[in-house]
């Protein structure tokens, strides 16, 4: 189950029982988006530790996905370790399997 649940709630955006609602019903809306992803709707991963950094890498991922003249894909390839692709173990482990221990950019 991702951290939102315990974020929203020592943050004071959701009172006991719209956490509990959610608790009991992560788990299943997680298996289902599981369940959904296919080549045709293929679903990313995002490592958002780092707010501004993530963003910044959704955006250059979106465009290097585009058709656009005068495209540099020098300047919109995302970094692997922040956007990368949907698989079982990627989600279970929150990060690319192959590059665990791959440095993060700094975003200074």
């Amino acid at each position: 189950m991702n951290n939102r649940a315990s974020v929203e709630r020592v943050m004071g955006f959701c009172n006991k029982a719209e956490y509990r609602e959610f608790v009991e019903t992560v788990l299943g809306f997680e298996q289902m988006l599981a369940r959904s992803h296919n080549p045709m709707a293929a679903r990313t991963l995002v490592r958002a530790n780092d707010k501004r950094l993530a963003r910044l890498d959704i955006i250059k991922d979106v465009l290097s996905r585009l058709h656009y003249a005068g495209k540099d894909k020098r300047l919109i390839r995302p970094h692997p370790q922040i956007v990368f692709a949907y698989d079982v173990p990627n989600l279970e482990n929150g990060q690319p399997v192959q590059d665990l221990n791959a440095a993060l950019p700094s975003c200074t």
